[in-house]
């Protein structure tokens, strides 16, 4: 399963790039009252400055729910940044996962491997392991938040 996992990245990254896109973004406000590091899961909280404004999913919070992608930069509340919707979102620390893992939204809002009991979907897939790894953003068979939000037209 790994290899077809690792498959459908490359496919996805391949796709992309010869579109020259290599990730589908939202331009995001950060409205959370905190900084929110790179990778991030977030969800829409609102509106604020013509953008849609972002805080931290929690596993354990539904209405911090449907994760809309992953930020692409660390970003200090107040600032302007961009989710990744979906595609691969590069240079974040994934060395803690094997390459092929599915990645779900934490309690603690970070990324983990372990399926939360709320039943959050998966929101990632590690691409590459590695301290400056990769995780594809990507539609997957039994649910993706981030990929069913753009679909609905977010």
């Amino acid at each position: 399963i790994h290899a077809d996992i690792q498959d459908m990245a490359e496919r996805v990254n391949d796709l992309l790039t010869a579109l020259q896109v290599p990730y589908l973004s939202l331009d995001i406000i950060n409205n959370s009252g905190s900084t929110l590091a790179k990778g991030t899961p977030v969800y829409i909280s609102g509106y604020l400055n013509d953008r849609s404004a972002v805080s931290k999913c929690d596993a354990d919070d539904i209405n911090t729910f449907p994760c809309i992608g992953l930020l692409k930069t660390e970003l200090v509340d107040g600032t302007v940044g961009v989710a990744v919707v979906a595609g691969l979102l590069e240079n974040i620390n994934t060395s803690s996962f094997t390459s092929g893992t599915k990645l779900y939204v934490s309690s603690s809002g970070t990324l983990t491997d372990q399926k939360p009991e709320s039943g959050s979907s998966v929101v990632a897939i590690v691409a590459k392991s590695n301290t400056s790894g990769s995780v594809l953003v990507a539609p997957i068979k039994g649910g993706n938040g981030t990929w069913g939000s753009l679909k609905n037209g977010i």
